[in-house]
């Protein structure tokens, strides 16, 4: 399987991992990269791929912030500030001291954040956002997700070609439903 991502700003390959990227839309960046890391992976693409996924069920970014560090603290306020425990090689990135200087906080459930999204879709995006990069969902993985069960069991793969009119937003539009946001997503 592979997922292409394209006009995030900046495109470009995983030749070398160790090439330092720009970021210039954190909207759509993974921590780790705020954080400093020098390694861009798959596994950032798949937090930028579940950053999309949040936004076209909200209809706006999941994370907004006006600076990297900004930015960092949107993602925390909803997913927690990040612990040994919950992101164990973290201190490889950064430091302890430039840790504390965020905030504590604890986790949000996701279904008060993207109220109405179905279960299955709300623990799909919980594996895409992720923080800690080496427990995030792989792109393979999502695929066969049991948000996606109804396509998987078909064999289908539906593919989209032209960018919708509107975001699929049940409570926005009205008329979306579960299904044509699955088989946009998938």
């Amino acid at each position: 399987m592979e997922i292409k991502l394209a006009d995030f700003g900046f495109a470009g390959s995983f030749e070398d991992p160790w090439t330092t990227y720009p970021i210039k839309t954190s909207e759509y960046s993974a921590p780790e990269l705020l954080f400093g890391s020098r390694r861009y992976s798959k596994e950032a693409d798949m937090w930028s791929v579940g950053c999309v996924f949040g936004e076209m069920v909200t209809g706006k970014p999941v994370f907004q912030g006006k600076s990297q560090e900004d930015q960092l603290k949107s993602t925390f306020r909803l997913l927690g500030t990040p612990t040994e425990e919950s992101w164990p090689r973290l201190t490889e990135i950064c430091s302890r001291r430039t840790l504390s200087c965020f905030p504590k906080c604890e986790p949000m459930k996701l279904a008060v954040k993207f109220f109405g999204f179905e279960p299955e879709g709300i623990d799909l995006l919980s594996k895409m956002l992720c923080l800690d990069p080496r427990r995030r969902i792989s792109a393979a993985h999502a695929l066969k997700h049991d948000y996606f069960k109804d396509f998987n069991q078909r064999g289908s793969i539906v593919i989209q070609t032209k960018p919708p009119s509107r975001i699929l937003n049940a409570e926005a539009t009205g008329s979306s439903s579960s299904q044509q946001f699955k088989r946009f997503s998938y």
